[in-house]
């Protein structure tokens, strides 16, 4: 076992090309939904307040009218599409964006696609064999000895597991190069608004995919952003009801109580000391904190006294993308590189459970 850090020497992300504001969102599932006037002012007013302000989205159908719907059933009781229907899609369209962003990162990083070891793919929102990791590495000529991971229905906190995994690989040979992709089509999954879970859900989850690279010893052609530094995971107790993600015949549903927010908010302090471990203190860093929602960035913010330069990086994406489950961190990520960065990171996700995940990082500026 080498003693040498693991680094992430390159993040990628892409989003599929349908994009809607988040007004026009809400409009459509109005329409699609066939939703009374109470509900749809209902859908509106969560929309408004989500703080997103636009999303992505694989379904060409939310931008057309009924006549020239797809993968929806116009003219119909239920216009909602079967479980099977909607992984259809996902086989479709989730190997095709994961191919794209994994070939983004290696041109990002430095690294070539015959230095590739090991790969490791991610997703809660749709499930396949051979998996997605499985074309990746045949789309992109990798060697018949990958080594290939597959990390499912873990929600959002995906990435940093992702991360953790990838640090403990590297950590066995400075040779290893670990590709973590994290690919959600979170808007195969719209619910038919009888519950607020529902209607939250709907109104906070998009798609996107992301690509990272992780390894020891950098050549001369990788230019590394973070040391991994420590990985951290808490399950927060009596809990495990808060937040599922449940398979039904009409698709993957949430439930995600109202008590989540409150969870973390009393939570949080006590973890992101664990996560620090006295290394630093808390202003010295920036914080990724996986923007699950409005609520939840608050309330992070309040119970560790961030100001909002520390978390603007995650109020950024939200905005932007929306949640797009565990394919989320890595965009806050990658936007904080675009910044003058701290020279600590910490990451925070949340997932079913209830469980926290954290991740430090330590800032490597360019020489």
């Amino acid at each position: 076992m080498h003693n040498t850090p693991a680094y992430i020497l390159g993040i990628a992300t892409t989003v599929p090309d349908n994009v809607l504001t988040q007004a026009a969102y809400s409009a459509s599932l109005a329409t699609l939904l066939n939703l009374s006037e109470k509900e749809a002012a209902l859908v509106s007013n969560l929309a408004q307040r989500s703080a997103i302000q636009r999303r992505h989205t694989v379904i060409s159908d939310f931008l057309r009218p009924p006549a020239e719907w797809t993968f929806f059933q116009a003219d119909t009781q239920d216009p909602l599409p079967s479980t099977q229907k909607r992984n259809e899609l996902y086989k479709q369209l989730a190997p095709g964006l994961s191919i794209e962003v994994a070939q983004r990162v290696l041109v990002q990083a430095g690294t070539s696609a015959a230095a590739i070891t090991h790969i490791i793919y991610i997703s809660c929102t749709g499930l396949m064999a051979p998996g997605v990791e499985f074309y990746i590495a045949t789309a992109l000529s990798l060697s018949p000895w990958v080594q290939r991971y597959g990390i499912n229905f873990m929600g959002c906190f995906g990435a940093l597991r992702g991360l953790a995994l990838a640090s403990a690989l590297a950590s066995q040979n400075p040779s290893h190069r670990i590709l973590v992709v994290c690919t959600e089509l979170c808007s195969l999954h719209v619910q038919q608004p009888t519950t607020m879970d529902a209607l939250i859900g709907n109104a906070l989850f998009a798609d996107g995919s992301a690509a990272m690279i992780v390894g020891c010893m950098p050549t001369v052609h990788e230019r590394p952003l973070w040391e991994i530094v420590s990985s951290t995971a808490y399950i927060i107790k009596d809990s495990p009801q808060d937040m599922t993600w449940d398979v039904s015949n009409q698709g993957f549903v949430m439930r995600l109580s109202a008590r989540v927010p409150k969870y973390i908010q009393q939570g949080i302090e006590y973890f992101a000391n664990q996560v620090i471990a006295d290394r630093f203190s808390y202003g010295d860093a920036d914080w990724a904190v996986h923007p699950g929602g409005k609520a939840i960035i608050q309330a992070v913010e309040k119970a560790c006294q961030l100001t909002p330069e520390q978390t603007e990086s995650s109020w950024r994406v939200l905005a932007d993308y929306g949640n797009m489950s565990s394919a989320t961190m890595p965009f806050v990520l990658e936007d904080l590189c675009r910044k003058k960065r701290a020279p600590w990171t910490v990451g925070l996700a949340f997932g079913p459970g209830l469980s926290l995940e954290g991740i430090v990082l330590r800032t490597v500026y360019d020489e």
